[in-house]
């Protein structure tokens, strides 16, 4: 079991890690390129808000472990504002270099715990919840939101489909299905929002 969990949360970590590639190579050009606004986001600015979101997760989890002040995101419209200013404009070789970089720290820090501490909100908890539900949302569902945008502005909803294929087949692991429910009930409603 211990093997497979952290076997089973690379290869989400992995899935996701594509899917913004996948992503970013089928941007129409205007979109790929457009330069974005506080209240209405480039596509690289989605990925820069995503990539700030995993930095902050992948800090709470050193924070919780080393019992240091947690950031709150409790007014997350405030932080994705200012996170926005910071990082507006950056060109599309730094945003990659950062999300590379906030995938491999989560990953490390997910290493670094137990599987007790990933699986048991008693012993180990963000938010109250088994970290790996916390993982799950950062590294798999938020980012599905957004691509799920980006695809129906874009006009793709076929690759919009491969990719919540794509999705469901790299968070579907046997043994570990409970830690994949909330994913999979998020892949159904996007591709029933998609049969409209």
């Amino acid at each position: 079991m211990e093997h497979d969990i952290y076997h089973w949360l690379d290869n989400v970590l992995q899935t996701s890690k594509h899917e913004f590639y996948v992503l970013e190579s089928h941007l129409p050009s205007e979109m790929h390129d457009a330069k974005g606004e506080i209240d209405k986001w480039s596509a690289r600015d989605v990925v820069t808000h995503l990539t700030y979101w995993l930095e902050v997760f992948s800090y709470n989890i050193d924070a919780r472990a080393y019992s240091k002040t947690l950031v709150n995101t409790e007014n997350y419209k405030a932080l994705n504002r200012e996170a926005w200013k910071l990082r507006s404009t950056l060109d599309w070789d730094k945003v990659r270099l950062d999300l590379d970089r906030a995938f491999a720290s989560v990953q490390s820090r997910v290493h670094g715990l137990t599987t007790k501490q990933l699986a048991d909100a008693s012993c180990f908890s963000i938010e109250g919840r088994p970290l790996v539900v916390d993982y799950m949302y950062e590294v798999i569902e938020h980012p599905m939101h957004h691509w799920m945008i980006l695809y129906r502005q874009a006009g793709a909803e076929e690759m919009a489909i491969k990719m919540l294929e794509r999705v469901q087949e790299g968070v579907s692991q046997k043994g570990l299905m409970k830690w994949s429910l909330s994913a999979r009930k998020k892949i159904r409603k996007h591709r029933q929002s998609l049969a409209i």
